[in-house]
C-alpha cells in the first residue's frame, strides 16, 4: 500500500484572519499573493496594480519607440 501522500496534494486553505495588504478588506472573490512573503492582496488591488503595471508597460514602450 502506499501513503496517500505522494497521491494527492493537499491545498493550503485560506484562513478566516485573512485580509489585503493594500485596502485591509476582508471578504473578496479572489486572493492573490503579493510581493511580500504571507502577504495577501484582494481582487480589485490586484486589477488595480495590473492596470497600473499595463500603463507603465506601454509607456516605457512608447518612449523608446520615440528615441
Amino acid at each position: 500500500m502506499r501513503p496517500e501522500g505522494s497521491f494527492y496534494h493537499i491545498k493550503k486553505r485560506i484562513t478566516k484572519d485573512r485580509k489585503c495588504f493594500t485596502c485591509e478588506a476582508t471578504i473578496t472573490s479572489h486572493w492573490y499573493r503579493h510581493s511580500k512573503p504571507e502577504q495577501y492582496i484582494c481582487h480589485a488591488c490586484y486589477l488595480k496594480q495590473q492596470r497600473i503595471k499595463k500603463k507603465t508597460n506601454k509607456n516605457q514602450i512608447e518612449q523608446e519607440t520615440n528615441k
